[in-house]
């Protein structure tokens, strides 16, 4: 491999993650030496588009915390990782001494990078279930068999793995086992759309593998894989979001509806709702508020009431301050929480609408204005028509793809 017998540093690398756009990178260890960890992290000092470090630390060493105490000084160790796909033994990663190695990471705020193939991944799954708080990284996707288009035990394997919420996967070093020299795109569509729905948008990241990709492609031609799956993905989620709008929205004109028919009508169960358009009860109910009330048996003090006195054309809504009997019946003051005195008239029962159980701030404002005729078609006609409008197009179109593809069946 002539193209991987060089020198690779920071100044070879930068200009390849302009070209796609990149403005940082983590770097990762080669070798399993201590001096690579420490020189990786000079680099990373030196260079501030290296944005972290996955490093080496001996796992199976009793000096393993002397040596996790000397490199977490610097800000720029993210996380280590060993390689384990080169152990002759498949069950290295559950030795006892290795065990004990990633117990200490998460006190460090370490993560660990899986370096393994697709043999491996049941042991994988078996190691991080062991530690649901240390955060672990599948690194290359676990090096699946792209060339060979295996694919079947590896996928299973990964979904087993993609349970446990403490993973995230890696895209990258997927190149390098496809045909090297013939590979194309479509050739890792299937492995990418197992990592997505495996682990989701949320626990994937994307890698180059630079310089080992060089192999079978340039880190921008690598790196546009990856680039060129998502972007699908961008439109989708802008999609979902543009639905989650409309939806709300929908819902919107749905809820203005139904309370304007329940202001004008009593909800079942005898509830009732009334716009309170002055500021006497701030700050309990502000003005513009939507109140819910229903009549109860008894009115007690500090009960807020919605009433209309006779006489009066204009329903208020205060508070009970003081009550008394006459006649038998009970006899109410009462008095707005922001007046400084009460209410020059009492108020009988008969005159009561109901207690207030809850209010809704402001939208009494929009459901005020949906009443009269401009606000009930800007409201409630307009946007009616332009969601039937929609539907009637999506049914459109619906119908004619399944006459088309009747046609063609008929052909």
């Amino acid at each position: 491999m002539p193209v991987l017998r060089r020198d690779y540093l920071p100044v070879d690398l930068e200009p390849q993650m302009a070209e796609s756009g990149v403005t940082g990178t983590v770097v990762i260890q080669a070798r399993q030496k201590i001096e690579e960890t420490r020189w990786l992290i000079e680099q990373a000092e030196g260079n501030g588009f290296i944005r972290g470090v996955v490093g080496w630390v001996d796992l199976n060493s009793k000096h393993l915390e002397e040596q996790l105490d000397e490199f977490t000084i610097h800000p720029g160790l993210v996380g280590v990782r060993h390689v384990l796909q080169d152990e002759p033994d498949d069950e290295f990663m559950l030795r006892p001494e290795f065990i004990r190695g990633i117990k200490n990471l998460n006190d460090y705020g370490l993560t660990y990078d899986l370096l393994i193939f697709p043999k491996h991944l049941e042991k994988a799954t078996e190691l991080v279930k062991r530690f649901p708080n240390q955060k672990f990284v599948l690194d290359h996707i676990s090096k699946p068999l792209i060339k060979s288009g295996l694919m079947r035990t590896w996928q299973d394997d990964i979904f087993r793995l993609a349970e446990q919420e403490n993973v995230w996967c890696k895209i990258s070093g997927m190149v390098t086992e496809a045909d090297l020299e013939n590979w194309k795109y479509e050739d890792f569509v299937p492995y990418l759309d197992v990592v997505t729905e495996a682990f989701g948008q949320d626990r994937l990241m994307v890698g180059s593998d630079w310089p080992v990709c060089r192999l079978a492609g340039e880190y921008p031609e690598v790196l546009k894989i990856p680039v060129r799956y998502f972007e699908a993905f961008s439109f989708s989620e802008k999609e979902k979001i543009f639905k989650t709008l409309y939806y709300l929205f929908l819902g919107f004109i749905v809820s203005i509806a139904l309370l304007l028919v329940f202001s004008a009508i009593p909800i079942p169960g005898n509830f009732k709702t009334m716009i309170v358009l002055g500021g006497s009860m701030e700050p309990a109910i502000k003005m513009g508020s939507i109140v819910v009330v229903k009549p109860v048996e008894d009115y007690k003090i500090n009960d807020v009431i919605t009433f209309q006195r006779r006489g009066e054309r204009e329903l208020t809504t205060h508070r009970i301050v003081e009550m008394r009997v006459e006649g038998g019946r009970p006899i109410y003051t009462t008095q707005g929480d922001a007046n400084n005195a009460p209410d020059m008239r009492e108020v009988r029962k008969n005159e009561i609408e109901g207690k207030v159980l809850f209010s809704i701030p402001y939208l009494g404002y929009v459901i005020d204005f949906a009443k009269k005729p401009i606000g009930f078609a800007l409201i409630i006609i307009i946007p009616a028509a332009v969601i039937i409008s929609d539907e009637v197009k999506k049914i459109y179109g619906e119908v004619k793809k399944k006459n088309y593809a009747k046609e063609q069946e008929e052909k």
